[in-house]
């Protein structure tokens, strides 16, 4: 009976987070230093498909599938985190020079523990900023669910603090890059 309180309470608090997003997202943001420029930092970023698969143990593929990525080119990637194992197709939607790269993947499948498969939309943000010491570098991920009950459902697996994770495990490795 104890176990189902807690349940319980836990699928409330869910729902409580998953509300107080605007709208049926979920917003994972992290930053890092970095001891180079931003112009530097953002040169060495482009060079992303040749590393993008050392920056985390859970990156498993970067796939450049139509043409240079650079130009709008569509990009696969394969990562996980936690038990999700994510398949995403990416497009740049915005690519500001030394400042920013928008990513926006419209349809993300997703397999939970193996055995649920089920789709959301997935935007990134890569942000260059001036720091104190360098360059500071961000990175935003939201993940845009179709409904409601997918963004508490999502909550409540834990999601929000999985990807969380995930972001700073890769911040770190583009800082070390």
């Amino acid at each position: 009976m104890v176990v189902l309180y807690v349940y319980l309470f836990w699928l409330l608090m869910s729902t409580i987070a998953a509300y107080r997003e605007n709208g049926t997202i979920i917003r994972v943001y992290c930053e890092a230093q970095c001891s180079l420029d931003k112009e530097t930092a953002y040169a060495a970023y482009q060079g992303i498909p040749e590393f993008y698969t050392s920056l985390s143990k859970a990156h498993q593929e970067f796939c450049i599938l139509d043409k240079n990525w650079e130009e709008g080119g569509l990009i696969r990637i394969k990562e996980s985190a936690g038990f999700q194992d994510v398949v995403h197709h990416y497009a740049i939607k915005e690519l500001i020079p030394g400042d920013k790269i928008y990513l926006v993947s419209l349809e993300s499948k997703v397999r939970v523990l193996g055995i649920i498969h089920t789709t959301n939309r997935t935007d990134v943000t890569f942000s260059f900023s001036k720091g104190e010491k360098g360059s500071k570098l961000g990175l935003e991920i939201l993940i845009i669910f179709p409904n409601r009950i997918s963004q508490i459902l999502a909550y409540s697996t834990g999601t929000k603090i999985i990807w969380n994770r995930h972001a700073i495990d890769e911040m770190k490795g583009l800082v070390r890059e």
